[in-house]
């Protein structure tokens, strides 16, 4: 492993300990604002130290079989070791490789929130209970994904629908699966406000 790469996992380990030991004192306790970011920030630390901790123990099985090649005098033991090796290495490749990809510059809008705006468009009561229905698509799909939902703005109509909605969806990359929501939703049915006779 390169020099450059250790010492950056070792600082990364380093910083994961001091999030951890904040995320456990009293004053940080009470600010749900910091206990989001480094929740967050813990979340994204401890994946690179778990892989990290995966190549240590990895290393060292290799060693372990490395040693078993120079010490053994049985044919078949080492044949056995070597074989071992050559699976060994495979991983540490995945594994290096792996880190590296998590070492990259992450997108500044990946752990950004999503603003979402919602308007009726022409059709008058139907394409506000559509506006409604699309709302409530999102309500749904932000609880399933454990973001939360925070209505900036809401104008009704009178029969159950939304003239516009504006609303911010705050969690695990909500900025990054949403942003390229856009455009206009077009809706044909037999409207709800029919009657039917």
């Amino acid at each position: 492993m390169q020099q450059t790469m250790e010492s950056r996992l070792n600082d990364i380990a380093g910083r994961h300990r001091e999030v951890e030991h904040l995320m456990s004192q009293p004053e940080t306790a009470s600010n749900p604002n910091a206990i989001r970011r480094l929740g967050r920030e813990y979340s994204q630390l401890q994946h690179i130290v778990d892989l990290w901790n995966q190549m240590i123990r990895t290393q060292s099985d290799l060693e372990g079989a490395e040693n078993i090649i120079t010490e053994e005098e049985d044919p078949e033991v080492r044949q056995w070791a070597n074989e071992e090796i050559q699976e060994i290495q495979q991983k540490l490749e995945v594994l290096t490789e792996n880190i590296k990809l998590e070492l990259l510059p992450k997108d500044e809008t990946e752990h950004a929130d999503a603003v979402i705006e919602i308007r009726a468009g022409a059709g008058g009561d139907e394409a506000g209970l559509f506006a409604s229905e699309v709302f409530r698509m999102y309500q749904r799909y932000a609880e399933n994904r454990k973001w939360k939902l925070k209505v900036l703005s809401q104008n009704d109509t009178g029969v159950g629908g939304l003239k516009e909605v504006t609303f911010e969806l705050e969690g695990e990359r909500a900025y990054q699966r949403l942003h390229l929501e856009s455009g206009v939703h077009r809706v044909q049915r037999v409207p709800a406000t029919e009657s039917q006779g």
